[in-house]
């Protein structure tokens, strides 16, 4: 190539510039703009035939899951391949998007919305009928107010969402606003509806945080990778988790504190000179790397007050332990001064301790002893969250060992997070203390044996948000193919355990048709005043007119009473069917209390077998009911006692 002087048009001396002289062979006109076009096009549309590649292959996949082939590892075994390579190339996808810098926040968003679509549609879209047991007794708190307009909160059966009835009372109304006969194809979609819906809080949290986008959304994707204690359900606990995100992003995001207290105001709480130095010192440096300004626009203290009124409320009449976490959420971001509004954590508390002692007087008068009791009991509140699973099946062993290790993996790696991001000189104070607020309620109770996993729930978005961080290179730094490489193995890893941790026991929370055909059969049939003996608990029961039975589960007994049923099922059922205190006596036995009894070891194994047989052989019992999946018995001699 040949460089020509370019032509002096004017009379001045001007420096030359060479330019190149053309080829013999030109370029084609346009073939680089061409170039670009193409390239540009790949990366514009390239995410959305993807994602529509994805969707298409998990529609198409759906018809092949037949949920009766289930065994003891829940769906995973009758998922189709195609199933896990649509997932697979979702994660390798959005780990491929997420560190572009061109890529816009939509179709980030796009790919959390398809995840969930797929974690959480799935399950309602195969079943075509509602998951877990106590799904459907939330539907029969409904079906009560439905037909009392009111609660009844000296109720003997299901007392406790009586006296907490919030979600159930704004669900009524949908149900009779909507012009719905029940809330049941509502309940089915609630894990999807409720997860869209966190999503927005989530984002509500995280852009208070920081405005780098990789990380917010790396954050998102991780929580819902490893988000599977399964409380996203029809359920009290579903609507005020939302809540209590949203109080918590609220306060981040428009009550923050961008500047510490001055050492001069500190001396007058802490006293000693030196204590307040320390103290200012530290607070300032927590503020390093936080984002101290925002975009949106500020709301006044009497519009966030109002919310927190408004959505405190909600909570405080909906649920039991929802407010003590809100509660130790905002009270850690007052006294370490990360929030300006320090009435928020006391209006949280007068909201809780209102309702307890106004609104759920009935229930709190029987239960003060054992919560005064087991307060500060931290070894032995944790211990009761620990189910002993050795009498448990091979495979729901191994969906216990992977639920635990995913949550201690996912500790493990927000641990090495944090202590990244401070290395890198972000404090990430708030985060921290949200993510570890939450273990606070060990110290109070165990909440039935559920404790330490609502503590796993409400400190995730901050775990997850750390463990992103441990992903996320440097913010000066692009991200090379090891960064892409180890994201793709760590997020497939918790993937890989969110699988069995989410879907390993869905061989019990699944009901068939035939299974709802005989609850609702047995709740229409049985008498006022019947007692209603249930081989375990786990079948869709009380969803319509439940406060007129007495409930027995043979799980639930204790040791001797439930081995006498089972080495002498009809001597000993006949003895408690034939009780003149109750009007009739059933027996339900179904496959879905099989299959709970027998894969986590609460019974002998085959024991509802055994005793369906003994009573199906037996003249003194009567089949009344019959079909694929359910038997319900009753005594030969109240056979006249059946309401037509």
């Amino acid at each position: 190539m040949e460089w020509l002087p370019l032509p002096n048009k004017t009379n001045k001396t001007t420096p030359i510039v060479l330019l190149p002289k053309p080829t013999s062979t030109p370029l084609k006109p346009d073939t680089w703009q061409k170039s670009n076009i193409t390239k540009n096009w790949l990366f514009k549309f390239g995410p959305l035939l993807v994602l529509g590649l994805v969707v298409l292959v998990w529609g198409l996949s759906l018809p092949a899951i037949n949920p009766r082939h289930m065994d003891d590892l829940g769906l995973l075994r009758i998922f189709p391949l195609s199933i896990y390579a649509a997932l697979a190339v979702l994660l390798i996808s959005f780990g491929f998007m997420v560190y572009r810098l061109e890529t816009h926040p939509s179709i980030l968003m796009l790919y959390v919305i398809v995840l969930i679509f797929i974690i959480h549609g799935t399950p309602t879209l195969v079943y075509g009928t509602l998951r877990y047991s106590w799904a459907w007794k939330h539907i029969g708190i409904i079906d009560y107010i439905e037909r009392f307009g009111t609660v009844d909160p000296n109720i003997n059966v299901l007392n406790a969402y009586h006296n907490w009835p919030g979600f159930f009372t704004l669900n009524a109304f949908i149900t009779q606003a909507a012009g719905l006969e029940d809330p049941l194809r509502i309940a089915m979609w609630a894990p999807v509806f409720f997860n869209l819906i966190d999503l927005g809080a989530l984002l509500l949290i995280f852009t208070s945080f920081t405005k780098d986008k990789t990380l917010i959304w790396l954050a998102i994707f991780i929580y819902y990778l490893t988000s599977w204690v399964g409380q996203d359900y029809y359920s009290p606990q579903a609507l005020n988790y939302f809540l209590h995100l949203v109080i918590l992003g609220v306060a981040l995001r428009w009550a923050r504190l961008a500047v510490p207290p001055s050492p001069r105001k500190l001396k007058r709480w802490f006293r000693f000179n030196w204590v307040a130095i320390v103290i200012y010192k530290f607070l300032r440096r927590s503020n390093r790397g936080q984002l101290l300004t925002t975009d949106s626009p500020p709301l006044n203290r009497l519009t966030i007050v109002t919310i927190v009124i408004l959505l405190g409320g909600t909570i405080a009449s909906s649920h039991q332990i929802t407010p003590f976490m809100t509660i130790m959420a905002l009270a850690a971001l007052v006294i370490f001064q990360r929030i300006k509004e320090r009435s928020l954590p006391i209006i949280m508390i007068v909201l809780t301790f209102g309702w307890l002692m106004f609104g759920a007087t009935a229930f709190m008068r029987h239960e003060v002893t054992e919560i005064i009791t087991s307060f500060g009991q931290i070894t032995e509140n944790v211990d009761s969250n620990l189910r002993d699973t050795s009498e448990a099946s091979p495979g729901q062993q191994l969906v216990s060992k992977m639920g635990r290790g995913l949550t201690l993996l996912t500790w493990g790696l927000a641990f090495l997070g944090g202590g990244r991001r401070f290395r890198w000189g972000y404090w990430d104070l708030s985060i921290a203390l949200l993510a570890v607020a939450p273990f606070m309620i060990l110290a109070g109770n165990s909440y039935g044996g559920e404790a330490i996993f609502r503590v796993y729930l409400f400190s995730l978005p901050f775990m997850a948000f750390f463990v992103a961080a441990l992903l996320r290179p440097h913010p000066r730094l692009s991200a090379s193919f090891l960064t892409f490489m180890i994201t793709i193995l760590i997020c497939g890893t918790l993937l890989t355990g969110f699988l069995f941790a989410y879907f390993g026991k869905e061989q019990q929370y699944y009901f068939t048709p035939q299974e709802v055909e005989a609850g609702a059969f047995l709740q229409n049939i049985a008498k006022p005043n019947s007692l209603l003996i249930e081989g375990s608990r786990n079948y869709p029961s009380r969803f319509h007119n439940y406060e007129y039975f007495t409930y027995v589960a043979i799980s639930r007994e204790p040791d001797d009473s439930l081995m006498n049923v089972v080495n002498q099922p009809i001597k000993t059922l006949s003895r408690w069917m034939d009780n003149p205190d109750y009007t009739a006596a059933y027996l339900i036995i179904t496959r879905s209390q099989k299959m709970e009894v027998d894969s986590l070891g609460e019974m002998p194994l085959g024991s509802l077998d055994k005793i369906e047989q003994a009573l199906t052989r037996s003249p003194q019992f009567q089949v009344i009911f019959e079909n694929q999946d359910a038997k319900i018995f009753t005594l030969a001699d109240q056979i006249d006692n059946i309401k037509p």
